[in-house]
């Protein structure tokens, strides 16, 4: 943790104070999914959602930020989000009428009020196929839903496809290339750290019980590796833009990664 962090690789979640205190009313009358469940989801699948930025601070991001359930942003915030010039706008979650055509999108397949993935500013290359995963029944009134009874106990959401969340992950991905896992993406979690010195440091943690070895993608061929790390105790050599390496059961690998200029 030495060194001076200039910035990180991935998207930066867009904050509002005005959304998060409108939160609570959505979620008893629709009882979708809140925005603190999306990002859990979105990174457990993969998605590289490594900063935060307040929308009153939105001048100081860079490069891809993504909008949980817009439609619960004022619209003076959704206007300074929609001029965000510096990378795709990625606005995942219930949609706001306000919000211009995208150049990228799609919609779960649990209707009514299904949660929407649109894209702005980029079109990944993604081919989202979108399936069931069983039937859905929905209160007819949501408000008499019973609530548990304590936090051992989850929350009634409406239901969100497997594979939606995955394709809202794998565009997340697409837009920031950020460095990722090609095996074992499922257990392996990589937050990157730009250094004032030109290196980047990867955090590569791995949540399963066992030992894993993940093959890393990093875009770009690199140039060198330095473990940081006590584990493991010798080198990783580079392949290209990809390295492999073992992590400890629920454990971390710290490397430097230097591109090639």
């Amino acid at each position: 943790f030495s060194g001076d962090t200039v910035g990180v690789e991935g998207a930066t979640l867009v904050w509002s104070e005005a959304a998060n205190a409108a939160q609570l009313e959505d979620y008893i009358n629709t009882r979708r999914w809140t925005t603190h469940r999306l990002v859990y989801a979105l990174t457990s699948h993969g998605a590289p959602i490594n900063a935060v930025v307040d929308i009153a601070d939105l001048d100081q991001a860079q490069g891809p930020i993504l909008v949980c359930n817009p439609h619960l942003f004022p619209e003076e915030e959704l206007s300074r989000v929609c001029a965000y010039r510096k990378g795709a706008v990625l606005c995942i979650g219930g949609m706001a009428e306000s919000l211009p055509e995208a150049d990228f999108g799609f919609e779960d397949v649990y209707a009514p009020q299904a949660l929407g993935c649109r894209v702005y500013g980029a079109k990944p290359e993604i081919v989202p196929s979108l399936v069931s995963d069983g039937e859905e029944t929905i209160p007819d009134d949501l408000a008499t839903v019973p609530e548990p009874v304590s936090f051992l106990q989850e929350l009634y959401y409406r239901k969100v496809s497997e594979s939606f969340v995955q394709a809202c992950a794998d565009t997340i991905l697409a837009c920031a290339k950020a460095p990722h896992a090609l095996t074992r993406a499922d257990v392996t979690r990589i937050f990157s750290a730009r250094r004032a010195d030109g290196t980047l440091r990867l955090f590569i943690g791995n949540d399963s019980y066992y030992y894993t070895v993940p093959q890393i993608e990093t875009g770009r061929e690199i140039e060198s590796l330095r473990v940081r790390s006590s584990f493991p105790g010798k080198p990783v050599y580079p392949e290209g833009s990809q390295f492999r390496v073992k992590i400890p059961p629920r454990g971390m690998v710290v490397l430097d990664l230097t591109w090639k200029a």
